[in-house]
């Protein structure tokens, strides 16, 4: 039972608003994109300026009888957290180690991308194989690690676990308290929390000891106590966003404070050394130091992307800030996403999406329910309770044809970076490429974070 969202790349585990993956670098905001746990509150609407989806796991029956109530929400989404400042981003594939994980009669197994089964359908539920090989599988309701074959290298035995990080060390729960094995599924950080989170690339891992947060070595010798409400993990500038009595800060690798809790909330630190927080109603962002360099002014705010906007809402409507706090794009908009990589920013006018640039100009007019951020060249779009794909240019690259689903996975609908994305049809999942032809027929219950 993984209560852990997972990254898109290598199906780590990763918290609540982290904007790239400590293990692989994998930006989980790529494109306004994000990737969030079912065990944070739903926010309210447009908190944040944001579209969020909610898991399948925790909550798929919900999810089932308010599917025709909320769709648009589902199956679009967006996060205004922030982009990564990690470069050279390692390619973000629908097949890992060229397998993918797919449910059929209720059972889960493992096909190539031809469609054929390369480990037939076994197991209770299996995730994505990570990069050491080595994929998490369950069995009656034990967890384990299985290799390309399909052959137990780890056998079933513990009450949950996660994917190895990069150290080889991979978080497993016994009884009630969580440890690290090693490859061989010797414990190496014996089970002695109440939780704990994949090691990260800098060595550090998050750990809860009763209702406190701290931070461990591969050794699982502490380096920051456990002392925190909640915690998120060090970035790329070596800050952590941590809570403490229900205010945000930030502190550093030594555990002391960079910016005082004061905040009720926060996002994530951006390339540009900004990060948004909000004091008592308002909004505005400071730096690493924790002085204002836009003081708080805004209902709600998004992040700056790399071209140095951010959304912001004044009242009730939408624009655009730079790093000035200044509107270069005046509020007019019901809602607004980030800026992607393709320098074009999803906004909502009434009920429709469109998509502007930079300079405020619609190049795709509102018109569609709903519609994801541009990525690999491709845009989805709902329309009549439809998933359709825009080009780059706004153009219907493919008909909307396929069934809208709910899914925890922030790249639903999107093109992987090997060019294929899941879609539904006929209550079945299948792979369609980008010219919208199908490389696997629909046939399955469930695609590895996609499934009813």
């Amino acid at each position: 039972m993984m209560t852990q969202p997972g990254c898109p790349k290598c199906w780590i585990g990763v918290a609540n608003r982290d904007r790239f993956c400590e293990n692989c670098g994998r930006s989980l905001v790529a494109n306004n994109t994000h990737i969030i746990s079912h065990t944070e509150p739903n926010p309210a609407p447009n908190a944040y300026g944001v579209k969020r989806k909610l898991s399948t796991r925790a909550i798929a029956i919900i999810a089932i009888v308010s599917a025709c109530l909320v769709i648009g929400l589902a199956v679009g989404v967006f996060f205004l957290f922030g982009s990564s400042n990690v470069s050279n981003e390692p390619e973000n594939t629908l097949f890992q180690n060229g397998l993918l994980a797919v449910r059929r009669d209720g059972r889960w197994g493992f096909i190539d991308v031809t469609g054929d089964f390369v480990i037939n359908p076994q197991f209770d539920h299996a995730y994505n194989f990570s990069e050491n090989g080595l994929a998490v599988v369950r069995s009656g309701d034990r967890w384990g690690f299985i290799d390309a074959e399909g052959k137990y290298t780890i056998n079933p035995q513990f009450d949950d676990a996660k994917q190895f990080a990069s150290n080889g060390l991979a978080p497993v729960l016994s009884g009630e308290r969580w440890g690290y094995i090693d490859i061989n599924g010797d414990f190496a950080i014996n089970p002695q929390f109440d939780n704990a989170w994949s090691f990260s690339r800098n060595g550090i891992a998050r750990v809860q000891v009763g209702d406190r947060w701290g931070f461990i070595d591969i050794d699982g010798n502490f380096i920051v106590n456990p002392q925190f409400d909640d915690a998120g993990g060090f970035g790329e500038n070596g800050l952590a966003r941590v809570q403490v009595d229900g205010k945000w800060g930030f502190i550093n690798q030594d555990g002391s404070f960079a910016v005082t809790p004061q905040y009720s909330d926060t996002h994530n630190f951006t390339d540009n050394g900004l990060v948004a927080v909000q004091l008592g109603a308002r909004w505005g962002f400071i730096d690493e130091e924790g002085t204002f360099v836009i003081n708080p002014q805004f209902d709600n705010v998004g992040s700056f992307s790399g071209n140095g906007l951010a959304p912001a809402r004044s009242g009730n409507r939408w624009g655009y800030i730079d790093i000035r706090g200044d509107f270069v794009i005046n509020p007019q908009f019901d809602n607004a996403w980030m800026f992607g990589d393709d320098n074009l920013a999803a906004v909502r006018l009434g009920e429709n999406w469109g998509f502007i640039d930079a300079e405020g100009t619609f190049v795709v007019n509102p018109q569609y329910s709903d519609i994801g951020a541009f990525r690999n060249g491709f845009a989805y779009f709902v329309d009549n309770d439809r998933i359709g794909y825009l080009n780059i240019n706004g153009e219907v690259a493919i008909p909307a044809q396929f069934e809208s689903f709910f899914t925890h996975i922030v790249w639903a609908g999107s093109f992987f970076d090997d060019g294929f994305a899941i879609v539904r049809a006929g209550g079945k999942y299948g792979i369609i490429d980008q010219s919208g032809r199908y490389v696997v027929n629909p046939q399955f219950d469930g695609i590895y974070g996609f499934f009813w």
